[in-house]
């Protein structure tokens, strides 16, 4: 009978390092003063009932 020798290679993983997010929530608000050179109003639905 004939015998071989075959490697097993394994592979595992594991962790290295710990990660931590915060996040902030920022509300703010700016006054703007400019003229506005063009305004367009996009409507969805069926206006036929308002004339």
């Amino acid at each position: 009978m004939l015998r071989e020798e075959r490697p097993t290679v394994a592979k595992d993983t594991v962790p290295v390092e710990r990660v931590r997010m915060a996040k902030d929530q920022v509300t703010d608000e700016e006054t703007v003063s400019e003229q506005v050179r063009k305004e367009r109003i996009d409507v969805e639905g069926d206006d036929s009932g308002r004339r």
